[in-house]
């Protein structure tokens, strides 16, 4: 494929650029299944953990109206986030229960409704799915820092404006903060998303966030990968068929003035390699 396409690169440049792209194409597909293998398993591990308990919940689920989008999980680590596709829901453990008072629960579930209302985790999955399908542009995976930040600041800025008191939700991460974050899949919406608590923190403190950068590797990298993507879907191709005995070969190339003539050569190559018997001169083509 790069002798056919003939891609203006020195070397053998061209011929890398293809198989990157070929890995890039089998490491997107990798990342999809694995990103689909997540999502079931994190289903199948929240629904085995559902709690029956926590009917004393209740009076404040109603107060936020979130009596029936709020699930208690039976686990002793502290947990609370948003997760969901169609049907959203806010997740909290029996340990971050007990963890808290009943003010810093409300701060917590005014974060979580915020996500909720937003359908943050549903955007979540969608930027998780195109940063897999574009590997070969790393500076995405930088915006989509910047704007999970920027949700996670956004719900934080909400809950304290409703209660009016920004030491609560800062109990909170401190509290939190004793704890080993649990490992959730990155399309998850909580309040203990370690990627982005140094800003939430930076914003609580001085009311100003420090959004994470865009890496200027990264952004070369993007630019370079963009350069080359622009002349494979700008570069005209020809395809030609030649036939022979019952064989029959397909050919690219991007040479229009000669196309047939430089398939013919490319093939008869191929050919003669496997049986130096082949002539040129007996294919006939077809366009």
């Amino acid at each position: 494929m790069a002798k056919t396409l003939s891609l203006p690169l020195p070397g053998d440049l061209s011929r890398a650029v293809v198989g990157v792209l070929g890995l890039a194409l089998l490491f997107t597909l990798i990342k999809i299944v694995v990103a689909i293998f997540k999502i079931y398993t994190f289903r199948k591990m929240l629904w085995k953990t559902t709690s029956r308990s926590g009917s004393d919940l209740t009076a404040i689920f109603n107060k936020l109206g979130l009596n029936n989008n709020v699930t208690i999980l039976d686990q002793a680590k502290p947990q609370a986030f948003c997760f969901g596709v169609l049907n959203p829901k806010i997740y909290i453990s029996t340990g971050f229960v007990a963890m808290v008072n009943s003010k810093e629960l409300e701060v917590v579930l005014r974060h979580e409704k915020c996500h909720l209302d937003h359908k943050d985790s549903l955007v979540f999955l969608l930027a998780t799915m195109v940063e897999s399908l574009f590997p070969f542009f790393p500076v995405i995976s930088d915006f989509i820092r910047v704007y999970r930040t920027d949700r996670e600041v956004l719900a934080d800025t909400i809950a304290i404006k409703e209660l009016g008191d920004k030491r609560l939700l800062a109990e909170v991460l401190k509290k939190l903060l004793r704890h080993e974050p649990a490992v959730r899949p990155a399309f998850i919406a909580g309040i203990f998303s370690e990627d982005v608590l140094e800003a939430r923190i930076h914003s609580l403190l001085l009311h100003k966030t420090n959004y994470p950068k865009v890496r200027p590797l990264n952004m070369i990298f993007s630019l370079a990968s963009f350069i080359v993507l622009i002349e494979l879907m700008v570069n005209p191709v020809n395809a030609i068929e030649l036939h022979d005995a019952g064989r029959d070969v397909v050919m690219l190339c991007n040479q229009p003035d000669n196309c047939e003539s430089v398939c013919r050569k490319q093939t008869f190559l191929q050919l003669q390699s496997h049986a130096p018997s082949y002539s040129p001169a007996i294919f006939s083509s077809q366009n």
